[in-house]
């Protein structure tokens, strides 16, 4: 209550509530106090009153820490993924090495394999898996030259909740299965219904969900099958060959597992989509709350942003302070501009007025960070589409704790803070400004057009390769806004859905004169017969870098290049 009020002086117009894990060196006062349970409701429903009562909004996360999951996730619900070791051996000669066996049953060895060193035909591999021992030495004779022994393991239950409140700590969940994701929301709203007299919109704006941070999750139980259904092919016999390296495998070869990656990738996203954005997002309407989500994550982003972004009621973003981010879209140690961006982008396609982020998350400079530098950032924020910062954050602690308090994240918001009472002078400026931008309507210039389907194919899904692909993709609408235009990101379902409307491409409320392709040489037929059919009708289209030549994905590609 006390720490409500000193929110609601400073100026903020609400709070989210962020269980989390209490630091390392802080006695938890709390005694343990279990997330979900009647005594956390009750102090959680106490929290939502008094914030109502001071004007305030209220925001909730979804789970504690990240990503979601809990103790009482079932094995059978928890993350799964496919792992590919490999040991290199040069013949000839006999060999003999010791796997690893498994420890339980949630791991298995799917398959043992020798690859020569260059490989260019996929009947070339030698399976050995049937040749191991039962306590895991695996004897056999190699020919001279270079081989690699692959051993591809399936694994589940192998993760657990970054710091998750207790109750909310355990296994991960699998966030490719429907059902699961289901029960795990379902078991959510029904602890806390009693305690909003049966309606969530009773106490809270939005549901939120954190960035999508899954490493090493790249299957689900019905993969095999629900890859065949919807590409066309059965992915199980390139599954040992999806992760080699360009430089291990023959030029024709490597077109062939280039396609096959792509396709893995975008049943991935599929996955994500279907089985868990929509089903969030429809499981808050149902909740009558709006949904706030962050459709980026660490180490891989598990679907194409623009998509993820256009789902959810309030598209959100983040920000780091002193933290230099990737390529060019940085300022002072500002990271702010990639996810960002795609966040705005994606919330002016889908015509949402609210599109926030995470913004002042700071690990490196907590008690560096002056007003001139927040206001600095928050600039950034506005430039890149922004209108609504949740900051991270206040550093919250009862009275008789000692300076400085309980920090995990985020930049020193707190009335122990020696700028704490020029604090009011700042959120009347940024609350000003947001209030103008949310009620204005957001006109850009350009779409924005990046290879995604070269990076899913050359890199998969790891985000990495995405941020640095063209070099300049994620600095482009910066130099554009230098020079008094703005600009989107944009995919190729907005480029098929759009129409050209008075030499415009046209999509919901947005109109773009020009579409900019970025280094693309791989693009869906159909999306590039629409480029060029608005290019006919008024489009300028400017091409750098590359002219597509290649379609993506393995099954019929021939006849689609």
């Amino acid at each position: 209550s006390r720490e409500l009020k000193i929110i609601k002086e400073a100026g903020a117009g609400g709070v989210e509530i962020n269980p989390i894990a209490m630091p390392e060196e802080v006695e938890d006062p709390g005694n343990g106090l279990v997330w979900l349970s009647n005594e956390w409701c009750e102090a959680l429903a106490h929290a939502v009153e008094e914030a109502r009562k001071l004007g305030l909004v209220t925001d909730l996360i979804v789970g504690t820490g990240w990503p979601f999951g809990g103790e009482f996730i079932q094995p059978e619900e928890t993350l799964q993924g496919l792992t590919f070791e490999s040991i290199n051996f040069k013949g000839p000669g006999k060999k003999s090495v010791e796997i690893r066996m498994p420890e339980d049953e949630h791991e298995k060895i799917m398959k043992i394999i020798l690859v020569p060193e260059i490989l260019s035909d996929l009947n070339d591999p030698l399976d050995l898996t049937d040749n191991m021992s039962q306590k895991g030495i695996l004897a056999f004779d190699i020919n001279e030259g270079v081989y690699t022994l692959m051993i591809i393991r399936w694994r589940n239950k192998f993760r657990t909740v970054m710091l998750g409140s207790p109750g909310g700590s355990g296994a991960v969940l699998d966030h490719f299965n429907q059902q699961a994701v289901r029960k795990y929301l379902n078991n959510m709203s029904e602890k806390l219904l009693p305690y909003f007299e049966n309606n969530l919109g009773n106490g809270f704006r939005s549901l939120f969900c954190d960035s999508i941070e899954l490493e090493g999750a790249n299957w689900t139980d019905d993969m095999i099958v629900s890859f065949k259904n919807r590409r066309g092919y059965d992915v199980e016999p390139f599954l040992p060959f999806i992760h080699l390296k360009p430089e291990n495998t023959s030029a024709q070869l490597r077109d062939t597992l280039r396609r096959i990656r792509y396709d893995f990738s975008l049943t991935l996203a599929e996955f994500l989509m279907e089985r868990f954005i929509k089903i969030y997002h429809a499981w808050c309407k149902e909740n009558n709350v709006l949904s706030r989500y962050q459709a980026y994550g660490h180490p891989w982003l598990y679907t194409d942003m623009i998509d993820g972004f256009m789902v959810s009621d309030i598209p959100e973003g983040d920000q780091w302070l002193y933290n230099k981010g990737w390529s060019l879209a940085e300022i002072d140690e500002i990271r702010y501009g990639i996810w960002n961006k795609y966040a705005s982008s994606g919330g002016n396609l889908a015509g949402r007025k609210i599109i926030s982020s995470e913004a002042m998350t700071n690990l490196r400079g907590v008690f560096r960070a002056s007003l001139e530098y927040i206001k600095q950032a928050t600039d950034l924020n506005f430039v890149a589409g922004i209108n609504h910062l949740v900051l991270h954050g206040y550093n919250y602690f009862p009275e008789e704790t000692e300076f400085p308090g309980w920090i995990r994240f985020g930049t020193y918001f707190n009335e122990r803070n020696t700028w704490w009472k020029f604090f009011p002078l700042w959120a009347e400026y940024t609350s000003r400004l947001s209030a103008v931008f949310q009620h204005s309507k957001a006109v850009s210039n350009v779409a924005i057009l990046g290879p995604t389907a070269d990076v899913w194919s050359d890199s998969g899904l790891d985000r990495n390769p995405f941020n640095m692909t063209p070099w300049y993709l994620h600095s482009i609408w910066q130099a554009l806004n230098h020079n008094g235009i703005c600009s989107d990101y944009v995919n190729s379902s907005i480029i098929n859905r759009s129409t050209m409307i008075n030499g415009k491409m046209t999509f919901g409320e947005m109109s773009y004169s020009t579409l900019l392709i970025c280094q693309v040489k791989t693009i869906d037929p159909i999306t590039l017969k629409k480029i060029l059919e608005c290019r006919d009708n008024g489009l300028n289209v400017v091409m750098i870098g590359e002219t597509p030549t290649l379609s993506p994905g393995y099954k019929d590609h021939r006849e689609r290049d």
